[in-house]
Parts: structure tokens; sequence; C-alpha cells
């Protein structure tokens, strides 16, 4: 029985991972700016772009999915 409960955890840690990977990764590639949604069209650039630095959205892909992943699941 404990066999059978450490298996589903494990198969449960792997889809939640998953998951989170998938979400990420629509999120990620969906159309538009957080930037300009979050702050308005009426900024500047300079604006957005200390924005953009400050939260990480100038990193690649790759960069951004671990800090998401640390962040969702070890923080």
């Amino acid at each position: 029985m404990l066999r059978y409960i450490v298996k589903r955890l494990l198969w449960m840690i792997a889809i939640m991972v998953s998951v989170a990977i998938l979400i990420f990764t629509l999120m990620f590639f969906a159309p538009g700016d957080p930037v300009e949604t979050l702050i308005g069209s009426d900024a500047t650039e300079v604006e957005k772009e200390a924005i953009r630095e400050e939260w990480g959205l100038n990193d690649p892909f790759i960069v951004q999915l671990g800090r998401y992943l640390y962040d969702t699941f070890i923080r």
C-alpha cells in the first residue's frame, strides 16, 4: 500500500510540473505586452524598459521558465 501511495505522489509531482510548464509556455507566447497591459500605452519607452528589466521580462524563455518554476515550487 505504501508503494502505491508513493507512486501516486511521484506521478502527482510530475503532472503538476508539466502543467506549470504548459501554462507558462502558453502565457509566454500569448500576444500582447504584459507591461503595456499593466501601465498602459501612455507610458514612455524608458519606463516600460525599466519595468521589463526589473521583472526579468528581457531574459530568455528558459531563464524565465526556470525562475517561474523555482518561485512556484521551491519558495
